[in-house]
């Protein structure tokens, strides 16, 4: 009987081994874009700046976002990592949101500011010309709707009346008040903040901080601020998890559990991953 080649001899003991599965590759880091708007007082530029000092460093530090992957527009003149504010560099943003949707990048929009009211609407004080929550949400529409999450943080006054402009297939969105509520000054901000730094916002140990785990905290802290100082709640922080305009309080089981989904979620940076 005729032996085998040598080459041959060499590959058949490989034969019977299966390739190794391909490794599954972490998404790519979410771009995350705040708009803070016009302070108008001393008291509330500091204010201001001491939340987006403080989002801009926990984004870093917790969830190892590079300065690339974060864009902040906040006030009227550049200053540090942040751009100007103007309605100029707002469409810039949010268009280079859509871009990142379009490959499936996951996105984030913070607003950290000052609102008024307006029928049936919001609007968000800017430096200079002022824009309405659905002048900002079509800013953010395409003719098809990319693929990548959108996930909108309204922090403001009169935040629940622009919440239904910016629903629909896979975005995620709260808003500090429900959608009657008016323009008083709100707390759910540091909420957010909170959200952001507590390692207990993390309920189910996950290591990923989703849309509903940071309302939750935030909600919680809103009526805790209420309670202690014993005001009336004029915010009722709303959560729409799964798009469909309507937000809840609770919140409901379809809102909860959209926004618990893959794509809502900050993953929790570890000592063990790359640095940003």
């Amino acid at each position: 009987m005729s032996r085998p080649p040598p080459l041959l001899l060499c590959l058949l003991p490989l034969a019977g081994l299966r390739a190794a599965p391909a490794r599954a590759e972490d998404p790519p880091k979410p771009l995350v874009t705040i708009l803070c708007g016009a302070p108008g007082d001393a008291e509330h530029q500091a204010k201001f700046a001491l939340r987006l000092e403080v989002i801009r460093r926990t984004l870093s530090s917790r969830f190892g976002l590079a300065a690339e992957d974060m864009k902040i527009f906040a006030g009227s003149a550049s200053e540090g990592p942040q751009e100007p504010a103007s309605l100029a560099n707002v469409k810039k943003a949010c268009a280079a949101t859509t871009e990142a949707r379009k490959t499936g990048r996951a996105a984030w929009l913070i607003y950290i500011g000052h609102a008024n009211e307006a029928p049936g609407d919001m609007r968000l004080n800017l430096p200079g010309d002022d824009l309405s929550g659905k002048e900002l949400a079509d800013f953010l529409k395409t003719e098809s709707e990319p693929s990548g999450p959108l996930n909108v943080i309204l922090t403001s006054a009169c935040s629940g009346r622009a919440l239904r402009y910016f629903a629909g297939p896979g975005r995620a969105v709260m808003a500090a008040t429900n959608p009657v509520e008016g323009y008083d000054e709100t707390v759910f901000p540091d909420g957010v903040l909170k959200a952001l730094e507590s390692p207990e916002a993390d309920a189910n140990q996950d290591d990923r901080l989703s849309m509903t785990e940071i309302f939750l905290i935030a909600r919680a802290h809103t009526d805790g601020v209420y309670r202690a100082g014993g005001f009336f709640k004029t915010e009722h922080p709303i959560l729409d998890g799964d798009g469909d305009g309507r937000g809840t309080q609770r919140p409901a089981e379809l809102d909860r559990d959209s926004g618990d989904a893959p794509g809502h979620s900050l993953k929790i940076h570890s000592s063990t991953d790359p640095s940003p």
